[in-house]
């Protein structure tokens, strides 16, 4: 169970923006330990800089609380897509997430680079 809003906004014709925010209890199955409070918010803006070539960025940062501690991620996104025509996009989008976690030693960096080609009829 959670509740979970998004809100897009187009300040101008060439730019979105896009915010979203989550709150979740989560059950667990231990005996000593009570549910899982979780959020989370995020923020992503496409600038559009010419008629076929956009530009994305975004944040994230979420948080989730248990009875051993509190774990943070936070976000980052950066990329680009490429509409080669009505019906093929090529993007390029790379993704950072950092994990603080409340175990020690349990803290990690992920950073990712993906590629992709979006077929459209």
């Amino acid at each position: 169970p959670g509740l979970l809003a998004n809100l897009q906004w187009r300040p101008t014709e060439l730019t979105k923006v896009d915010l979203s925010a989550t709150l979740g209890i989560t059950e667990t199955a231990s005996a000593t330990e009570s549910g899982t409070t979780s959020w989370g918010a995020s923020a992503t803006v496409t600038q559009a800089v010419r008629d076929n070539l956009d530009l994305i960025g975004g944040a994230t940062f979420s948080s989730a609380r248990s009875n051993a501690g509190t774990d943070e991620t936070y976000g980052a996104k950066a990329g680009l897509a490429w509409k080669l025509n009505p019906f093929v996009t090529w993007s390029l989008m790379y993704e950072g997430t950092w994990y603080d976690s409340a175990a020690a030693g349990s803290d990690y960096d992920e950073h990712q680079l993906m590629g992709s080609v979006i077929l459209q009829r």
